[in-house]
Order: structure tokens, then sequence, then C-alpha cells
């Protein structure tokens, strides 16, 4: 899923921000950790960092989310 995951944010052209939002939101962790620790695929957007105050604010990574939630479903259904 990792490497679903990495492609879903580049092919929204996301990827440089949620890694920025990220490092910012828990230093020291990289994506590759924060995967790891996830409990929940379909939560790895939402839980990644609070979205209020972000560059792209809380309505563009919602969007974001709810994409990377139809992905999943899309991913189960097959």
């Amino acid at each position: 899923m990792e490497k679903r995951f990495i492609q879903f944010l580049k092919d929204e052209g996301v990827y440089d921000s949620f890694i920025h939002n990220l490092s910012h939101s828990r230093p020291g962790v990289t994506l590759e950790e924060y995967l790891l620790t996830s409990s929940y695929t379909t939560s790895l957007v939402s839980c990644a960092f609070i979205w209020y105050g972000t560059k792209e604010d809380h309505l563009f990574w919602k969007g974001i989310d709810k994409k990377w939630r139809k992905f999943c479903g899309q991913l189960t259904e097959a």
C-alpha cells in the first residue's frame, strides 16, 4: 500500500506539500516511518497532520482525503 499511497500523492500533485506538512507536524518522522506505524490505510491523509494552518488549508486536504478514501474503496472492491 505504501507505493500506492505515494503514487496517489504524486498523481494528485500534493506529494511535496504532504511531506512538508508531515515533517512540520512530526519532526524526525519520515513518510516511510509514518506509513509503517499507521493503523488504518483509509486514514493516511486525515491522520498525518492538522489541516488547519497549512498553506493549503482544511478544505483542500479534506478533498484529498475524500479522494484517497474513494481510491481505497475501489481497491477493496476489485
